[in-house]
C-alpha cells in the first residue's frame, strides 16, 4: 500500500479508519505505525482540516519514538504535500513550527528548515511567523551549518517587516554569544539587512 499510495490513492482512501487506529494505538510496532503513517500522509489531500490536524498532532506527540530515517521521511513527505496543497498551508506550517522544537538529527532539521523557508519565501501570510520561528530555534540550535543557513534566511527575508528589530536581536545575539564561525556568518547577515534598509 505504501508503494502505490501516491499513484492509486483511492485504494488507500478506503482504509483511513484502519490507518488511524494503527497510528493512535500506542501498543503497535513502531515500524508498522511508520508505514501506516506514510500511507496516510501520501493520500492526505482528501482529508478534512480537522482530521489532518488530529493526525499531525499524533505524529508530533510520537515523533521521539520514530527512528531517525523515518523522522526525515515524514518531514520530506509533508514538505512535498504542503507545497502543492494551498488549502492546508496553515495545518502543515504549524506542524513544521512544532517539529523544529523537537530532537532530530541535523539532516532532518535541515529538511524542516527548508520547509519553513519555502513558506517564508512563497506565502506572505507566514513570512513573519516563519522568520520568528527560525529566530527562536537558532537560540538552541547545536548545528553550525544550520545556524549559518538560518542567519542567511533572516538577513535576506526580514527587511521591510515590522519584526525587523526582533530579527536584528537574534542576529546580534549570535555575534556576542557564538564562536567565530557563527560570528562570521552573523556579520554579513546584518550587512544585508542594513543595505536593504538604506535602499
Amino acid at each position: 500500500l505504501d508503494e502505490v499510495a501516491l499513484k492509486f490513492s483511492s485504494i488507500a482512501l478506503d482504509i483511513f479508519i484502519d490507518l488511524e487506529k494503527i497510528l493512535e494505538t500506542s501498543s503497535n510496532n513502531i515500524s508498522f505505525k511508520a508505514l501506516a503513517l506514510s500511507i496516510f500522509l501520501k493520500v492526505s489531500k482528501s482529508l478534512s482540516d480537522s482530521r489532518l490536524e488530529r493526525m499531525l498532532k499524533t505524529i508530533t506527540e510520537q515523533y521521539s519514538l520514530f527512528k531517525e530515517d523515518f523522522k526525515k521521511e515524514i518531514v520530506m513527505i509533508c514538505k512535498n504535500i504542503s507545497q502543492t496543497n494551498p488549502t492546508k498551508y496553515r495545518t502543515y506550517f504549524n506542524f513544521f513550527t512544532n517539529l523544529i522544537k523537537l530532537d532530530a538529527a541535523e539532516s532532518t532539521k535541515l529538511e524542516i528548515i527548508n520547509a519553513l523557508q519555502w513558506f517564508i519565501t512563497n506565502v506572505l501570510e507566514y513570512r513573519k511567523v516563519g522568520l520568528l520561528a527560525l529566530g527562536e530555534y537558532i537560540e538552541d540550535c547545536k548545528f553550525e551549518t544550520l545556524k549559518t543557513k538560518i542567519l542567511l534566511i533572516l538577513g535576506e527575508e526580514s527587511a521591510g517587516l515590522s519584526i525587523i528589530n526582533q530579527i536584528i536581536r537574534y542576529i546580534y545575539n549570535r555575534i556576542i554569544l557564538e564562536g567565530r564561525v557563527i560570528r562570521a556568518a552573523s556579520v554579513p547577515a546584518s550587512g544585508v539587512i542594513a543595505k536593504k534598509l538604506n535602499d
